[in-house]
């Protein structure tokens, strides 16, 4: 865990200080599987998940990375089933 720079706190009501973290998660979109690694940033006053931008915009981009790579191994595995003949 790291300490950074303050951001807003709704429940502390003021700026503090938060602890970035990070969890595993497991998605389901539109039929593909997939898990990221996600950051997340909590206040080190109260404990409580704390939004701070960078943190979210860098969650999107390996949301949207995790995605495309499970559609990509996906279609290539579709593709070996028809090039072998044994399509579904």
């Amino acid at each position: 865990m790291t300490i950074r720079p303050k951001a807003y706190c709704i429940f502390c009501n003021e700026k503090q200080n938060y602890i970035l973290g990070s969890e595993m998660r497991d998605l389901d979109v539109r039929g593909v599987s997939f898990s990221y690694l996600e950051t997340t940033a909590h206040c080190q006053e109260c404990g409580s998940l704390i939004y701070v931008p960078v943190v979210n915009d860098n969650n999107v981009t390996a949301r949207h990375k995790a995605y495309y790579n499970a559609l990509y191994l996906m279609e290539e595995k579709e593709h070996g089933r028809e090039a072998h003949g044994s399509g579904l």
